[in-house]
């Protein structure tokens, strides 16, 4: 069993996310691999009881947070769409955080909003990663790929086997992170990429432990 093997491996240097530039994961070794499975579709990835985890929060369709979502999207996208203002992604992206049909989860800590993550179910067993972004300050620490993993995890409670992502072509910094966590590129359309990552049917049953 694969799983097993990756168990028998894991060490400090295997841990990934926030765990990987902790000070204290040679002593604590990420928590629980079973949690961090759970919750995260690793068992290299932190346990989520850590104290030094921010909160993951749903906030889908909540107007109070519209301002948070669109500021942030627009702070990370402007220089890839020059006239976001004028753009209809600039609308787009509240109407996608509106959809009743979209869910949305944001990471915060005491201090501040970090990032956001939305995503909807296409098909009974597709999903689509709709945005997600992270503030400046806090990019290349773990975040994206904590709320990624978390995605994944929700998506697999929910029997999804297939998630799709379609990314700018120019934003060849969000390519190589879905491809680092294991996204395959499928084809190109319309100035974009389409990714994608499969889920083995064996292993949607892990929740139910």
């Amino acid at each position: 069993n694969n799983l097993i093997g990756d168990l028998r491996k894991r060490d400090g240097n295997s841990l990934i996310s926030l765990c990987k530039k902790c000070m204290l994961k040679s002593s604590c070794m990420g928590g629980c691999p079973g949690l961090a499975l759970i919750h995260f579709n690793s068992i290299n990835m932190p346990d989520p009881r850590c104290p030094f985890m921010p909160k993951i929060i749903e906030i889908s369709n909540k107007k109070k947070f519209s301002d948070f979502i669109v500021n942030l999207a627009k702070s990370n996208m402007k220089k890839y769409y020059k006239n976001w203002d004028k753009d209809k992604f600039n609308k787009q992206v509240l109407e996608d955080f509106l959809d009743k049909n979209v869910r949305t989860i944001m990471l915060k800590d005491s201090k501040d909003k970090i990032g956001y993550i939305m995503f909807e179910y296409l098909k009974k067993e597709e999903a689509c990663l709709v945005s997600i972004q992270i503030d400046e300050k806090y990019k290349s620490k773990g975040f994206g790929t904590l709320l990624l993993k978390r995605f994944e995890a929700i998506a697999i409670a929910d029997n999804i086997q297939k998630i799709k992502i379609y990314v700018n072509e120019m934003n060849s910094e969000a390519i190589e992170f879905y491809k680092k966590n294991g996204y395959k590129i499928f084809m190109s359309k319309n100035k974009k990429k389409i990714l994608f990552k499969k889920f083995a049917q064996n292993f949607l049953r892990i929740n139910s432990l």
